[in-house]
């Protein structure tokens, strides 16, 4: 049979097209009249094939259609996407809901060279729709891109209109307004490190112009200042570490560089650094260890009530306290460059096999197959691990025998430039000597021992 244009009914949207059985005289039309009347009433956009088929079916099997029959349907127009950034790391991180920890939702993410940053999604405008007579119903526009590569961020195109964000240096992940991307070398913290900034760590150098509050831990690869003071908190230095201000111990805090650390005074502080560890004013019951030298002697100059190790010498204007306050003084032995050389040992070895079974695991495969994301990535920290440690077994080890270099030709000392008072106990290269009585000006060597 032949339906003609008018069996066709166009809504008044436009955006629908139905068949009026009743056009038909009681036989059931086949797909190419349905399809051939449409087209004739200017139905030539979203001509539902699929569904007139099986209302068609339907029909024969003697289902006719109770009302109009729906055959054509015009599309909306797609919403435009938004803008997005997918970070690999986010700079906040939360535990579970039960267990929030505060101090780690930092705004800072700690970054390597060539590492993936993450990805971002420009906007794009949305796609037009169209109504049932082929007219297009415009899309909205996109916006304006509000994001921004800055320093040490490169962007290479993905295979979906993305862009991936890579990191060109080692530092920090700054993100600012949230859209804003860069990687610097020196972090700069403007105000205290708190619940405000969380937990820092970067692979660069960290500037702090406020204090380190109390169960706060500030991480950097190379320089860490702190224009404040450090409170019962964590700050770890891969190169030197400054503090201003003072350092206020507890069970957390710590403080650890690997070329030098000052202070201007300390209490109660667990001190530990590779090369020296000077003191503007003063300290009391602070356990000091240096690699190099112990030295206090500006302001007060006083090394009280504490345990102070150093592999070559301690200077102070004063050792102990008038009060005869239990002082520790020992030059010349470095323990924990030998206990840190052992551990560090037995960490490379262990490496070493873990990135030896992993190429050979993957070496033993059928075929070039690429290794997959995940495993690859693992193995490129391992390697980054490896190197790392090795460059530090490198720097004690040199450490190491500059030490004994300098034991030989000098010999431990300690010397208090003003006054050794009762209660202090000096121990050089095993020999031990107990104050019983304040002394003067000394000098504490292997021959006065």
């Amino acid at each position: 049979m032949t339906l003609t244009p008018a069996a066709i009914r166009i809504r008044a949207d436009r955006m629908g097209a139905e068949l009026d059985p009743a056009a038909s005289g009681g036989a059931v039309p086949t797909v190419a009249d349905v399809r051939a009347a449409a087209t004739a009433a200017g139905v030539v956009y979203g001509f539902d094939r699929r569904g007139v088929e099986a209302a068609l079916q339907r029909w024969i099997a003697g289902e006719a259609p109770p009302g109009p029959l729906p055959i054509a349907r015009g599309t909306l127009p797609k919403p435009p996407r938004a803008e997005r950034i997918d970070l690999v790391r986010a700079p906040a991180t939360h535990g579970a809901e039960d267990a929030v920890d505060f101090r780690a939702q930092g705004r800072f993410v700690s970054v390597h060279r060539g590492e993936r940053i993450g990805v971002w999604w420009p906007p794009a405008p949305g796609q037009p729709g169209h109504r049932v007579d082929g007219s297009e119903l415009p899309a909205e526009g996109a916006e304006p891109p509000r994001f921004e590569a800055l320093d040490r961020v490169r962007l290479e195109p993905g295979e979906h209109g993305e862009q991936v964000l890579y990191a060109e240096a080692d530092g920090a992940l700054v993100v600012e307004d949230g859209w804003r991307l860069s990687v610097v070398d020196v972090l700069h913290i403007d105000g205290d490190v708190d619940l405000s900034t969380g937990h820092i760590e970067s692979t660069g150098s960290v500037v702090i112009s406020g204090s380190v509050r109390s169960s706060f831990r500030v991480v950097a690869a190379h320089d860490v200042e702190v224009e404040g003071s450090v409170e019962d908190a964590e700050v770890v230095a891969g190169g030197t570490l400054r503090v201003h201000g003072g350092v206020l111990g507890g069970e957390f805090g710590r403080l650890r560089a690997v070329r030098s650390l000052s202070v201007r005074y300390a209490q109660n502080a667990r001190i530990l650094c590779e090369g020296d560890v000077v003191l503007l004013d003063s300290d009391l019951a602070s356990e000091i260890t240096s690699g190099g030298e112990i030295r206090a002697v500006e302001g007060r100059g006083r090394l009280s009530g504490g345990v102070y190790r150093a592999a070559r010498s301690v200077r102070a204007q004063e050792f102990g306290s008038p009060l005869g306050a239990q002082t520790l003084v020992v030059v010349g032995i470095d323990r924990e460059l030998d206990t840190e050389l052992a551990a560090l040992g037995a960490e490379l070895a262990t490496l070493e096999r873990a990135v030896d079974q992993a190429v050979r695991a993957h070496a033993a495969g059928t075929g070039p197959v690429p290794l997959s994301r995940e495993r690859a990535a693992a193995l490129r920290r391992m390697i980054r691990r490896r190197g790392e440690l090795q460059r530090t077994q490198d720097r004690l080890e040199a450490r190491a025998r500059d030490l004994a270099a300098f034991l030989a030709q000098r010999g431990p000392s300690a010397q208090a430039l003003r006054a050794a008072h009762t209660g202090v106990t000096v121990e050089l290269a095993g020999a031990r000597l107990r104050l019983e009585e304040s002394v003067g000006p000394r000098v504490f060597d292997a021959e006065s021992m």
